[in-house]
């Protein structure tokens, strides 16, 4: 793993959106872990898309 995406092979990557900010809500996270220093921070860079193994595993705030 770790490599490049190969012609034909299903892609592990992931689509961010550097410009987008948003304040860290502890509430939203999808790990049952909340505890955080950083709740109520405005930050800039969110996570729009991942894919795993060629399918979208995390979609704009969403675990599939």
């Amino acid at each position: 793993g770790g490599g490049a995406v190969e012609p034909g092979a299903p892609a592990d990557c992931s689509l961010w959106d550097l410009d987008r900010e948003y304040t860290i809500d502890p509430a939203e996270f999808q790990s049952m872990g909340r505890s955080t220093p950083f709740a109520g921070w405005t930050v800039c860079g969110r996570c729009l898309l991942t894919l795993r193994e060629g399918r979208v595993a995390w979609s704009d705030g969403t675990l599939i």
